[in-house]
């Protein structure tokens, strides 16, 4: 492989294993390059140092990656209460819902509501903190409190108290808005 300091495109190795993670399919993408700046320079891993490949994200970077810890954290606390309303209310797997038990049902719901929202936004939290990691971390912990705020209303057993996490909507779109903007900075149209 060329180095990416030459200038030189290296030769299309489409088929070969080159012994560098990810070769195969990262040479393939780079046969189809149309110049020189697009493809991605390959190098072994032996000449790697893990930790530099870090060192291109942002110093703020660290806050994003602790609001996706701590969306988890929040997942985990919403997995338990429903593990504890099947205990309390005697509803076993697999059965999602109960007829019988709207209370378990509400808490079953608000985490599972969670978990459809979850892979969106871990995807704008990380994707929008590439370029705006203290306004991302900061929506996604707002994020992360409605949550808390929807599923303590929702548990109640009154559905229309899940409500009150309603401030989190603003800032999922925010998250997104972002995503929609590093997408746009990205291809030099903004």
């Amino acid at each position: 492989m060329q180095s990416a300091v030459s200038g030189q495109r290296p030769e299309c190795s489409c088929n070969q294993s080159s012994g560098v993670t990810g070769a195969v399919f990262i040479s393939s993408l780079s046969c189809f390059a149309e110049s020189d700046q697009d493809f991605i320079v390959l190098i072994p891993n032996s000449q790697i140092d893990k930790m530099a490949v870090l060192s291109v994200l942002p110093k703020e970077y660290g806050c994003v990656i602790f609001t996706g810890v701590t969306s988890w954290v929040m997942l985990a606390y919403l997995g338990f209460k429903v593990k504890n309303a099947r205990k309390e209310y005697g509803v076993e797997y697999p059965a999602m819902y109960s007829d019988e038990h709207n209370v378990f049902n509400c808490v079953q719901r608000s985490h599972q509501n969670t978990l459809e929202y979850y892979p969106s936004f871990l995807f704008f939290l990380m994707v929008s903190g590439l370029r705006h990691p203290r306004a991302a971390s900061s929506l996604g912990c707002v994020w992360v409190l409605s949550r808390f705020v929807y599923a303590h209303g929702y548990s109640t057993g009154d559905p229309k108290k899940r409500n009150r996490g309603a401030f989190g909507v603003p800032a999922i779109l925010g998250l997104m808005g972002l995503t929609a903007y590093t997408a746009l900075a990205q291809l030099e149209v903004v």
